[in-house]
């Protein structure tokens, strides 16, 4: 416990020994050196602490000084005005002992509250902040002992009981043994009121009787909002008597919300809402996003109102929060009244320009006067009237909500700000001045009951809540500060006064009130109780919470076993290149195959099968474990028994390789008889019954106050154990597994079959083994070929018989295969036909094939995509034909397998594959080019997607060409053309694909695009009703533009496809001409562009150009009117377009040309080209001048505000 400081030193700043200063920029080190005049040096280094956030001084002296001295260090304002207005100021002091040239650090204030902006403390034109440094004699005795200094809050006392309304509560009064005495000056404003200097190990429950909320990160504004509701004692029933047994836990907002009242209840410390906003549907992200505390009040209630619907409670949260008003718009000269009747859950009132409450509602219900140009167009065909337009209150709702408008936009600085200015409301509120009828008293007399405080600006702050829990009763003027986890009484002068506002807005204080919960006289006096079933439940809850924690706090006492049995040796299917003995399930889960239990790491081995035997039935000395090891070719195998190590050895010595042993693996070899060496044998888990005993131990576990109680074995297991004896493997013996395949066997999972295990004598011959072999499985005279599975990308074949099996370099844990004897003339020829049908039909005579096709076998999905002109490359709606294919196997013989499955693919070749794409989840764009995987070139290994999540699911596409084979397809050109959106007879297509051969001309591809416009113009005209008008006879041009807005030149007809340039730089483009325009003789097709600059620079075009066909006797006037018909451009609008010439990329004007002077107005286009000293050629082309439409800007990304969303329950 902090003593207090002695009265000698309770302002140190009255008679210093000396008085520094130092200054440097927030988040930097600097440091200040001070002379005391007594022959030493003080040093004061500052610097940000970096795992606390804290600001800190290291103070030291050169020599040590024979006294103590009190160090006061004082956060200085930047402006003075400001300092002369703060109430209190960032002060710490630390007594120094006499040996001070050991550093003290000393904690001033938090980083994040200096970056804060504005920030009274940082001065905004240097970005620096400074330090008051104040050190003078302490005359202190020499049994006390200086501790740092602690922050300090105001608590006053008072009586009464617990504000949360509960028997159990514990009273306010007991928060004096855990405070210090008051450090105050006496006087009677003082009484009952000490700054008590809270410990760290303040109890908010022990002093105040009621606990706080954690947050999560930025959960502030909900949890005020939470101790709000909770403390509006008929709210709290209506919550508690919904309806939730029926629910889901982890999805119900309303049992959420029960829970988290029940926990404010009966918790001793701080009550998390993790499951609160699970409940909500928020994400981890979301707990870090603060948001507005109004906007989180109307969502919580529409969603109880709507879980509250069809239920006991329905209605309660509108019998509690909803008021009534009325709008009206009333005619002054006539009779004529319109109104309307509208519900509020929370009134928004205006802070700025109000000195206090009473103003915001005189201005809330102030009548607007409706005359001059914003006259009233009444109804009853009174026409224009002058009106009288406002609100009035027809009912209060019991408890009020009303929401300070803190927050406007504020057009000089085009954002929002937030207004500090000072606003007053009362302790008690009288409404009866603004019903629009008479009503009882007590219907429009409030008490204050909470006020919800937000500190910070407008891009961030804190929320915290003021909160009178007996506001009921109007003579307690107790208030409680709700902070998060930390409650503290507080005096309610204090509450009100730091929630007006500060008159210097924002420079002195940055903490207002933002909502404020008024009660109506006689409401809050609801009497309740927790519900029976929600208090069983919940209880039950945190019984299993505190087990499950329990649990994982004694996980490590245990080891995570996994036993492997020969029917897990049987099943295993799924061979990798490491993996080829049984499954291996996670740490945290076990394959069905696998045997788990949890083993004490105390418990001995002998222990250790007395556990196996219980659950597995398998008699105590009929069976053999065998540690599995990973070996360096990554397959894990058998590698030695647990029979080799004394029983007496503990489970940890023997199995926990180091402290990070998540789990140990181990195979239980069953033996038929004591000796069972050279006998193959298997048996079956199905035959043997586990000893589940009929009453199960009481485990301590379930004791919840039996924290300390040791888990125990099962006293069967313990005694089964007694009679085990060691089984140990015969000397120069090894262990293996045998299995055995068989070519004929139709399914190709069933060719590989298990056969047992054996121990045998390692001088044994494999002449020897292939005898046992042959004895086991009946086939005394049948030739076999053993093979060794090293791991399944090595299968050697032992072929020496004479070879002994240690010659063989064979160890525990080995893994043998044999089949009948093969040689090359025996295995027969594949049939070509089975090439295309696929892997599983082919012929894989020896184990050494078979596993490489267990290795290279993937299940590919191959999906139907069709490619259009406008939609691109979409997804069929026909099903996905799934193929067991190989890695290995080409390009050619993956399509040809799939052409057989394709019912309308006319061959191979008239198929064309496309890749996946793992961002865009579907095709890529470009296929895969025939002519470049076409023979051995590319295998299906680089076709498919290697990062794909799922490595047993890979997806490839195809597309079926009808017409043309894919190699006719490749020898064609593509064209991808733009096509002009201001030519109707396009009908709004924008993009058109052509396929063409080289030797094609343009005039080829022009017409090819014609026929194509025409069908897809008649197929959506066929769907369309009306149908559209009749297209008219145009002639295409193509144009070869630059970034599809600067017109390059028109290309020749003549001109072949394969001249013609294809970069996307420039893309190509197509427009066109009526071809019956009868204007006399032609001039030519010329460009059009939209451009934008001065007449002495480089024009830069923007927007979609076009063509025009000029006349000979064509004006200027004429020209443009085309113009603006073809674009739809308004006459306001192109009125101030400007015609030029272009040539050379340069504008060429005479004049303005805008048709406002009749001379150019009226001017052919040959006369006026010939002013302009151009003539009509291929280079030129006609610009019209004009700003470009403005872009559409992203929003800002610096923060983006999402609104709170939370689900239905």
């Amino acid at each position: 416990m902090k003593r207090p400081t002695p009265e000698a030193v309770d302002d140190p700043s009255t008679s210093p020994w000396f008085v520094t200063t130092m200054a440097g920029f927030v988040g930097s080190d600097f440091d200040h050196e001070e002379e005391d005049g007594s022959d030493g040096t003080w040093t004061f280094d500052c610097y940000p602490d970096c795992d606390s956030g804290d600001v800190v001084v290291k103070v030291s002296r050169s020599t040590s000084l024979g006294a103590p001295t009190v160090l006061t260090i004082t956060l200085l304002p930047h402006n003075p005005l400001v300092a002369s207005a703060m109430s209190e100021q960032v002060q710490q002091s630390v007594l120094l002992d006499g040996d001070v040239t050991e550093p003290t650090n000393v904690s001033i204030y938090h980083m994040s509250s200096l970056m804060e902006q504005p920030n009274p403390y940082v001065s905004p034109m240097t970005g620096k902040f400074a330090l008051k440094l104040s050190v003078c004699w302490a005359a202190l005795d020499a049994n006390e002992v200086p501790v740092a200094p602690t922050t300090t809050k105001r608590v006053k006392t008072g009586t009464g009981g617990s504000p949360t309304g509960f028997d159990d509560a514990t009273v306010l009064d007991s928060d004096l043994s855990l405070l210090d005495p008051p450090l105050g000056d006496g006087s009677k404003s003082d009484a009952g009121l000490g700054d008590l200097t809270m410990n760290v190990n303040y109890d908010s429950k022990v002093a105040t009787g009621m606990v706080g909320l954690k947050n999560q990160g930025a959960t502030c504004y909900m949890n005020s909002l939470l101790e709000t509701l909770f403390y509006l004692r008929p709210f709290r029933k209506a919550v508690y008597d919904t309806p939730t047994a029926d629910d889901d836990s982890t999805n119900s907002v309303a049992l959420a919300l029960q829970r988290v009242f029940y926990r404010l209840e009966t918790s001793v410390k701080a009550v998390s809402t993790k499951e609160l906003t699970k409940a909500f549907g928020w994400s981890h992200m979301d707990a870090f996003t603060q948001h507005d505390v109004q906007e989180l009040y109307r969502i919580l209630c529409d969603r109880l109102e709507d879980k509250m619907k069809n239920t006991p409670v329905d209605g309660l949260i509108p019998a509690l929060f909803e008021g009534k008003v009325t709008s009206f718009v009333s005619c002054v000269n006539v009779d004529c009244t319109s109104s309307r009747e509208e519900s509020f859950y929370d009134l928004q009132l205006d802070v700025k320009g109000c000195a206090n409450l009473d103003a915001s509602f005189e201005k809330f219900v102030e009548v607007e006067m409706l005359d001059g140009d914003n006259q009233y167009d009444a109804a009853n065909g009174f026409g224009k009237q002058d009106a009288k337009k406002g609100l009035s209150f027809q009912s209060f709702p019991p408890i009020l909500n009303i929401q300070l408008k803190r927050f406007e936009y504020d057009p000089m600085r085009d954002g929002m700000v937030k207004i500090h200015d000072r606003f007053e409301f009362p302790k008690e509120l009288n409404l009866a001045a603004y019903m629009a009828k008479s009503a009882s008293p007590d219907s429009t007399k409030y008490h204050l009951h909470s006020i919800l405080v937000h500190s910070g600006d407008v891009h961030g702050g804190h929320y915290y809540v003021y909160i009178r829990p007996h506001g009921q009763d109007p003579t307690n003027t107790t208030w409680f500060k709700y902070d998060d986890e930390l409650i503290s009484a507080i005096d309610e002068s204090v509450v009100m006064e730091t929630s007006f506002g500060s008159p210097y807005a924002g420079m002195s204080s940055f903490s207002s009130a933002y909502m404020l919960v008024y009660v109506q006289t006689g409401v809050g006096t609801v009497e309740h109780s927790i519900p029976t079933a929600l208090a069983t439940r919940f209880q039950a809850e945190e019984v299993a919470a505190r087990r499950r924690k329990r649990l994982a706090q004694r996980e490590h006492l245990f080891l995570q076993v996994r036993i492997a049995t020969d029917d897990a040796v049987s099943r295993f299917r799924r061979y990798t290149r490491s993996l080829d003995f049984v499954v291996l399930s996670k740490p945290n889960k076990c394959s069905q195959h696998l045997v788990s239990c949890k083993v004490l790491k105390a418990n001995t081995l002998q222990q250790l099968y007395g556990q196996i035997h219980m659950e597995t039935g398998v008699p105590i000395n009929a069976m053999r474990l065998w540690k599995m090891a990973t070996r360096e070719n990554q397959t894990t195998r058998p590698d030695e028994p647990l029979d080799n190590f004394p029983m007496e050895s503990t489970c940890a010595m023997v199995l926990e390789e180091d402290v990070h042993t998540k789990q140990v693996l181990l195979f239980l070899e069953i033996l038929d008889a004591p000796q069972s060496l050279g006998r193959i044998k298997r048996f079956h888990m199905q035959s043997f019954t586990p000893l589940i005993p009929d009453s199960k131990p009481a485990d301590p576990l379930d004791e919840i106050d039996d924290d300390l109680a040791p888990p125990q074995l099962h006293p069967l297991a313990i005694q089964a154990a007694t009679k085990r004896v060691p089984q140990p493997v015969p000397q120069n013996s090894i262990l293996l597994f045998l299995k055995r395949y068989d070519p004929s066997v139709p399914n190709m999972d069933d060719r590989l079959t298990y056969v047992g295990n054996i121990v045998v004598a390692h001088d044994a011959t494999v002449s020897k083994l292939t005898e046992l072999i042959q004895h086991f499985v009946d086939a005394r005279d049948q030739p076999l070929d053993i093979y060794e599975q090293l791991q399944p990308e090595a299968i050697n074949l032992l072929d020496s018989s004479t070879a002994t099996l240690l010659e063989c370099e064979l160890q525990h844990g080995d893994i043998l295969i044999f089949q009948n004897e093969t040689n090359a003339m025996s295995i027969p020829i594949e049939d070509p036909a089975n090439l295309t049908k696929g892997p599983t039909d082919r012929q894989y005579p020896t184990a050494p094939l078979y596993f490489e096709y267990l290795l290279n076998r993937i299940d590919v999905v191959f999906c139907r995509v069709t490619v259009g002109p406008s939609t691109g490359i979409t997804c069929a709606n026909t099903a996905a034909i799934t193929l067991t294919c190989l890695l290995t196997q080409s390009y050619d013989d993956v399509v040809a397998q799939l052409a057989v499955h394709v019912s309308d693919a006319i061959d191979a070749l008239h198929l064309r594959l496309y890749p996946h794409s793992t961002s865009l989840k579907g095709p890529k764009d470009s296929p895969f080019q025939h002519r470049l995987c076409t023979g051995d070139q590319m295998a299906l290994r680089g076709m498919i997607d290697n990062f794909t999540t799922n490595h047993h699911a890979y997806s490839l596409y195809y597309e079926v060409l009808p017409s043309l084979s894919i190699v006719e397809v490749e020898r064609k050109v593509k064209w991808s053309v733009h096509l002009s959106p201001y030519e109707p007879s396009f009908h709004g297509v924008l993009e058109m694909d052509l396929l063409l051969d080289p030797t094609d001309t343009v005039a080829v591809a022009l017409a090819m695009l014609q026929t194509q416009l025409a069908a897809a113009t008649s197929l959506s005209a066929s769907s369309q009703s009306p149908p559209p008008p009749p297209t008219r006879s145009v002639t295409l041009h193509l144009i070869e533009t630059r970034d599809r807005s600067t017109v390059l030149k028109l290309i020749s007809p003549k001109t072949l496809v394969a001249n013609v340039l294809l970069i996307p730089s420039a893309p190509l483009f197509v427009d066109a001409t009526p071809t019956d325009d009868e204007r006399g003789p032609s001039l030519g097709v010329v460009g059009v562009m939209h451009y934008h600059s001065n007449a002495a620079t480089w024009i830069h075009t923007h927007s979609t150009p076009c063509i025009v066909e000029l006349f000979q006797a064509d004006t200027v006037r004429h020209v443009r009117q085309r113009l603006q018909q073809r674009m739809h451009v308004p006459d306001e609008e192109f009125l101030g377009w400007k015609l030029a010439a272009i040539c050379d990329h340069k504008a060429f004007q005479l004049g303005a040309a805008t048709g406002t002077e009749p001379e150019y107005d009226t001017m052919r286009v040959t006369e006026w080209l010939d002013k302009l000293g151009l003539r009509f050629g291929k280079t030129l082309c006609l610009g019209l001048e004009h700003a470009p439409a403005p872009l559409k800007m992203d929003p800002p990304r610096r923060r983006q505000e999402l609104g709170i969303k939370i689900r239905a329950s």
